[in-house]
């Protein structure tokens, strides 16, 4: 991924985290571990992989308090005999 797409991904996931914090899906505390990063995505002249690093640690702390908000998430899954996930279709 090019510097700039990993930019617009950093700040599409920043403004998801803002309202899920804003709506208290997920704790301002679950987002330290990205804030400990010190690159945002107005970081411009931060390397890439900085921002790669950012952009993981977001994701993981987003990922991580919606699986603890919401436990049973995937459980109404069905699963097909070679283990991928079926689509019900529709009635």
């Amino acid at each position: 991924m090019k510097k700039n797409e990993l930019l617009h991904v950093h700040s599409l996931l920043l403004a998801l985290a803002r309202q899920f914090t804003e709506r208290g899906v997920v704790s301002d505390e679950a987002l330290d571990s990205y804030r400990e990063t010190g690159v945002t995505p107005m970081s411009l002249r931060a390397a890439r992989d900085d921002h790669v690093d950012a952009v993981l640690e977001l994701a993981t702390a987003l990922g991580g308090s919606l699986d603890a908000a919401d436990p049973t998430a995937g459980d109404d899954v069905d699963e097909a005999d070679d283990g991928q996930p079926v689509v019900a279709e529709s009635e």
